[in-house]
């Protein structure tokens, strides 16, 4: 309630999947923290003292205990329990924090522009707290592994890091740093057929004092964590003018049941190889003359070589903010309205296809991201039989997707 009001008002969410397979789930919107359970049971809700000023929140269980962790714009840690219990808390500095989960242990990084440090959570002990010593500040991080990580610093360069215990726990530098002295990186992606490669969207601008505006260059690079260099790149502004990337994603095979009935029994292990390779790009005509051109784009990584091709492209007559790789090759496409995509390949004729497998669902905003919701039941009516109605229970699969115009919205 009160999601169409979310254009003026604060929300983060967080969730994680407990040892008993049940799912937690915080919201902090309109000014209060709900915690949810299986995606419809409503915890508890309640208020947490300067939530306007909260800059990220985690979701985590340790010792069979459920702990909300909350960080501020101030620089302030606050630790509770899904009613609000009290845990404990404490400051470290006076910068934004960010949040990073360590999966499958009692750790998280929390960290800043000028500190990163270790979060040991514990039921029993409470909290124990160790700076890492990284070479470099950390604008974000993300998980790349059991407790490998990437980074982008202030400088906008990349970096990869593993946090190892040797007698005190510590950050090694994987790479010293990749550095692009022309673009700006806006988003980078890992895969997980291959922890060498990430690829990067790479931005540069510069104004044009003829057409009196500004005018973007934009590349993939693909970088080498070995090498620790760029070792291909893909022009996008070449054959796509003043497009820019909105999102990227990776398009590794899930399967599911989905709806009680449909599976993805058709992709060989050979096609499995192939899709994991894939990543899939999202362009914005926002700024370009001609808006007509194909928006959604596919490539391949020869991680022999580290090199990147484009397979096919296809314009899917809407604006794309957000790409979400879903189950059974199907990727969701939203933006100012929602799409499913089907993505396949023909080992034989190696070839790829990329299919609108859905109808176009105007959501009347743009999308931010998207998040897989469990399934839930519906009890329909079929025809009589000797005169009586009867009820099939129905599996309906859903997804949320952040509107920034409306809030979480579902489908």
């Amino acid at each position: 309630p009160g999601y169409e009001r979310s254009l003026t008002n604060h929300c983060l969410i967080s969730s994680t999947q407990l040892a008993d397979g049940k799912n937690v789930t915080v919201v902090i919107f309109n000014g209060s923290v709900t915690v949810i359970k299986m995606y419809t049971t409503v915890v508890s809700v309640f208020n947490v003292k300067d939530l306007d000023t909260v800059s990220d929140t985690l979701v985590k269980e340790v010792d069979g205990a459920t702990f909300l962790i909350f960080c501020y714009v101030s620089g302030n840690v606050a630790v509770v329990g899904v009613e609000n219990e009290p845990k404990f808390g404490f400051k470290m500095g006076s910068h934004k924090l960010s949040l990073s989960d360590i999966s499958g242990t009692d750790k998280l990084l929390v960290y800043c522009q000028e500190i990163t440090v270790l979060l040991s959570l514990s039921l029993e002990s409470g909290y124990s707290v160790h700076e890492l010593p990284l070479s470099f500040s950390c604008k974000e991080i993300v998980s790349n592994g059991d407790k490998a990580f990437i980074t982008l610093n202030s400088d906008n360069e990349i970096h990869a890091f593993e946090i190892i215990h040797n007698g005190q726990w510590k950050a090694d530098d994987l790479l010293q740093r990749i550095e692009s002295k022309k673009h700006l990186h806006t988003k980078f992606i890992s895969f997980e057929h291959t922890s060498r490669y990430i690829v990067t969207s790479s931005l540069n601008t510069k104004f044009n004092s003829v057409r009196e505006k500004q005018e973007y260059s934009v590349e993939l690079q693909i970088q080498d964590l070995i090498k620790v260099s760029t070792v291909a790149t893909y022009d996008i502004s070449e054959n796509y003018p003043q497009a820019i990337v909105s999102d990227m994603t990776a398009v590794p095979v899930r399967r599911k049941l989905l709806s009680g009935q449909f599976i993805d029994n058709e992709t060989s292990y050979a096609k499995q190889l192939t899709l994991e390779k894939c990543l899939l790009v999202a362009l914005n005509y926002e700024s370009a003359e001609d808006d007509t051109g194909d928006n959604l784009l596919l490539f391949t990584i020869d991680e022999a070589n580290g090199t990147i091709d484009l397979q096919l492209s296809v314009n899917t007559n809407h604006a794309i903010t957000s790409l979400s790789n879903y189950f059974n090759r199907v990727v969701f496409v939203s933006g100012e309205c929602l799409q499913a995509y089907q993505l396949d390949y023909s080992v034989k004729e190696d070839e790829f296809k990329l299919s609108l497998v859905s109808n176009s669902v105007v959501i009347d905003g743009f999308a931010k991201g998207c998040i897989e919701l469990d399934s839930t039941f519906e009890c329909q009516e079929s025809g009589a039989l000797q005169g009586k109605k009867r009820k099939i229970r129905q599996v309906v699969e859903r997804i949320a997707i952040l509107n920034i115009a409306k809030g979480i919205q579902e489908f």
